[in-house]
This record gives structure tokens, sequence and C-alpha cells, in this order.
């Protein structure tokens, strides 16, 4: 268990303040069997997060974990894109890496759609100027939905939201979750403070200490 549970985690939901106490974190990390998979490694801010997630957008949290045991080596079955870090100020050198829910469904539809859309019409309809007929149709709407969500998910490039963490020679260290909208600035000041207190040679934030 943390040392850190002490720390206090206030979000807002729904405009309201709330405090994920020591005793709601405790619970969720017993439940979850965290500190047998990641031990120490993770921020508060990181359980704090995945609770919020699951009572406000009733995201599993076991999707997110199975994303960690992929990136711990202890499990292959992750269909989203591979870990990337950032590469500009002030996230780098921090990493994240996709988490899918079906949430995420139809953005993933959408993108497949942008990058194929006129490959799946020609495969469906066939010539052009061949009579159009219910087979067609159908075979076209197998390639905007299921054919779309499986070629995506065979090539592993399904996208979500974002799990941030830091790579360490000790393994990694989990931080938050964030979105694409939260924005590099706001992820950095959401875990700041707790790295400053629970990692404090966690880069970027402790060369920024020091300046």
């Amino acid at each position: 268990m943390s040392e850190w549970r002490h720390l206090n985690v206030d979000v807002i939901i729904d405009g309201e303040p709330r405090r994920i106490d020591s005793q709601i974190r405790t619970d969720f990390v017993k439940e979850y069997g965290l500190d047998e998979l990641i031990g120490s490694r993770y921020s508060e801010i990181f359980i704090a997060d995945l609770i919020v997630y699951r009572e406000l957008n009733h995201v599993d949290p076991k999707l997110i974990i199975n994303e960690i045991r992929n990136l711990e080596n202890l499990d292959n079955k992750s269909y989203t894109k591979n870990a990337t870090q950032f590469r500009r100020s002030p996230l780098h050198p921090l990493w994240h890496k996709h988490y899918f829910s079906s949430h995420f469904v139809a953005h993933n539809l959408y993108n497949e759609f942008k990058r194929g859309f006129k490959g799946m019409w020609d495969d469906a309809m066939g010539e052009e100027g061949s009579v159009i007929e219910k087979k067609h149709i159908d075979k076209l709407a197998h390639n905007l939905v299921e054919g779309s969500f499986q070629k995506r998910t065979d090539e592993k490039r399904m996208t979500g939201e974002w799990l941030v963490f830091s790579r360490q020679k000790s393994g990694n260290v989990y931080l938050c979750l964030a979105t694409h909208e939260t924005g590099d600035e706001n992820i950095y000041k959401k875990v700041e403070y707790c790295c400053e207190h629970q990692f404090p040679t966690l880069e970027p934030f402790a060369s920024n200490r020091s300046r």
C-alpha cells in the first residue's frame, strides 16, 4: 500500500467538489489488486482518476488495468496503439498508452471512414455503373461497421483516451488518466503535486522544480 495514501485528492464532479479520501482509494486498490500488480508504482491521482471514471463515465477499470498488464508484459491482448512518448515540453519524457471502451466506438469508426471509405465503397458496390442491389448495401454496411472495427482491432489501431505513465528502470510509474482534450499543460499540473511528494526524482518534474 502507498505510504502516501494520506494525501487528499479533491476532484470536481458535475460542478461539485468531492474528496476521494484515503479509505475510498484503499478499498479500490484492494478490490482491483493493484498493489499485487504494480506495487507502489502509481500516483494517488491515478487511483482517484480510476474511481471517477468508473463512477462518472461508467468506464470499467478492468479495461485500463488490462492495458497496464500489457505494459507490464503480463498480457499481450491489447488492441490499442502502442505506447507513445510525448515529444514536447512540458510532458516529455513521459509516455501515454491508449485504452479502449465502448464509449470510443463511434470515434474509431469515424477515423476509419476518413481513412478508407472509397475502398469500402468499391469493395461493396463492384464496378462503376453496376446495378445496386440489397446485397451491395448489406456488404457496404458490413464494411463500414464490423469490417472497420475488425480492421482496427487486427492492426492494433484502436484509440481511446490516455493512460499517462513514466518509464523507469525499476518499472513503469502510472501517473494519471487524461483525454485528448485535456491539454498538455493541464495534464502536467494535474500530476505535479503528487509527483512532488510521491516521486520527487521523476522527470520532467524534478528538473522544473530545480530551476
